[in-house]
């Protein structure tokens, strides 16, 4: 049966509080509504329902538990006297609240209600760059032959990246509200990923201080959960950066938007050979475009470029990568 979890807020929650419960034990449920009031730093968020089922309630109100535990159940069997329905089920059916290739409804407009929130009330810069892959293919060639999980790739190097710059610069790991910056103390980059319905976005925690490897591993892990539709919930929340993978060949760039809750979102465009100057020489260089969008309210224009400079500095001097 379904489980409801402690969800995780922000990146820096590590605990909520069951406020209250607004739906009522063995009330029936569909996909969005409410079913709880849950607590964390200082704030209260309504907890929806991701399956349809009937509440089994587990956690008391007023119980402060740790993300991830369970506070209740949505079983899947309505009670007896329930009329029956023919109307087809249009929400999530999968368990832990996972979006499955029959639910894209769901999945889609959950990722348009974050779009237009994002570009309603978020006001944006945009800062672009061109980083030289070079280093950083030769250093993924090391990688190659070594057992495990498969060696990492250009993906798994931008999450490092991207992590160990966030460590650089905690203002780009934050967020703006109630007009206030918070800065997370974990840094969890989120990966944008295609999905049977919209793209998810499950995120690597503590990205900073994993290995190339092992984000490697979870990255594919992750993907293939999202691909089959058995990505949790909780895999789904978290996150305190997003990136955006290259969308496929011929895309040099792209604008993210910064997810809300959070300062900002990278995206890369495709890697490729491309005559570039160097030391007054034209050759032939493998490069990626980067776009940065950050959250103007939060972070200034200088404050943006630095970061995106920490960014392309540890991709062209990717020995830090291995540190």
């Amino acid at each position: 049966m379904p489980e409801i979890l402690m969800p995780r807020l922000s990146g820096a929650m590590e605990v909520g509080t069951l406020v209250r419960w607004i739906a009522h034990e063995a009330a029936a449920a569909r996909p969005g509504d409410a079913l709880a009031e849950i607590e964390a730093d200082k704030t209260t968020h309504t907890l929806e329902a991701q399956t349809q089922g009937v509440l089994r309630i587990v956690a008391q109100e007023g119980e402060t538990l740790p993300v991830g535990a369970v506070i209740g159940h949505l079983d899947a069997e309505a009670p007896a006297d329930a009329p029956a329905t023919e109307e087809p089920e249009q929400g999530v059916t999968a368990p832990r609240g996972a979006v499955t290739a029959s639910d894209p409804d769901r999945a889609q407009q959950q990722f348009a209600r974050r779009v237009a929130e994002a570009r309603a009330t978020i006001p944006t810069i945009t800062l672009r760059t061109t980083v030289d892959l070079e280093l950083a293919e030769e250093l993924l060639e090391t990688f190659e032959g070594v057992p495990g999980a498969g060696a990492p790739g250009i993906d798994d190097i931008l999450v490092k990246a991207v992590a160990l710059a966030l460590s650089a610069h905690p203002r780009v790991n934050g967020a703006y509200r109630d007009a206030r910056f918070e800065r997370f103390e974990r840094v969890n980059v989120a990966v944008l990923m295609p999905s049977p319905g919209a793209p998810l976005a499950p995120t690597i925690l503590d990205a900073d201080r994993k290995g190339l490897a092992e984000i490697a591993a979870e990255a594919r892990a992750l993907a293939a959960r999202v691909t089959s539709g058995t990505i949790a919930s909780p895999e789904l929340a978290g996150g305190t950066f997003t990136l955006w993978p290259s969308p496929g060949p011929g895309v040099r760039s792209l604008e993210p938007f910064v997810t809300p809750g959070q300062a900002a979102a990278l995206a890369a465009g495709e890697a490729e050979a491309r005559p570039v100057v160097r030391d007054g020489q034209v050759a032939i260089r493998r490069v990626v475009d980067l776009e940065l969008v950050v959250d103007h309210r939060l972070l200034t224009a200088p404050e943006a470029a630095a970061f995106l400079k920490r960014v392309r500095s540890i991709l062209e001097a990717p020995l830090t990568l291995t540190s």
